[in-house]
């Protein structure tokens, strides 16, 4: 574990997920906040029809700006405006 999240060990749980797992999904509120250690995330948005655009990754050391948002900000999600 990094040095400087030896601090933070009574409140985190590591979690390893298999690849290919969705981590949160759009419109669902945020249940954590996801820092990578090891491999990476990709962080996306669906669109009506089916295809999904992918907004940018996570990689090791860096936090999921879109989860963080969420947490902070008390909103789900990827809210869906018309």
């Amino acid at each position: 574990m990094l040095p400087s999240l030896a601090n933070l060990q009574p409140a985190i749980a590591p979690v390893s997920v298999p690849a290919g797992t969705a981590l949160f999904t759009e419109n669902t509120p945020c249940q954590g906040l996801a820092l990578v250690l090891e491999g990476e995330i990709k962080v996306s948005r669906g669109s009506g029809n089916g295809r999904s655009l992918e907004l940018y990754r996570v990689v090791p050391g860096e936090l999921c700006l879109v989860s963080s948002a969420c947490l902070f900000g008390t909103q789900p999600l990827c809210r869906r405006t018309a």
